[in-house]
């Protein structure tokens, strides 16, 4: 399974109908932020998992590691796009995160 991550940012990316890929994507939760898919198509990808792994350590505030995972579902071309801000604040957006996908 092909694992995505901040240096693919911008990129364009190839997957076959079914195949399944993970975007891995660094997070600081106790700071109230957290990554959100803010677009998707879902006549091309099903999200089938999502989840959030704590680094452990005894240091106050250190962060964490979100994951999600992908199913591509049918050939063409899509966006996909996670933005990185505070739930209750729309407008703390801090980061982005975008892709295209070629389904074939």
């Amino acid at each position: 399974m092909k694992t995505l991550s901040e240096p693919n940012h911008g990129s364009e990316q190839l997957f076959q109908p079914k195949e399944h890929f993970k975007i891995e994507l660094t997070s600081n939760p106790s700071t109230g932020y957290i990554w959100e898919v803010t677009k998707i198509d879902p006549s091309m990808l099903l999200m089938v998992y999502e989840d959030q792994i704590r680094y452990t350590s005894e240091k106050i505030g250190l962060g964490s590691l979100m994951i999600f995972e992908f199913e591509a579902l049918k050939s063409g071309e899509t966006d996909l796009e996670l933005i990185y801000r505070r739930t209750w604040d729309p407008n703390s957006v801090m980061n982005r995160f975008y892709i295209k996908i070629q389904i074939q």
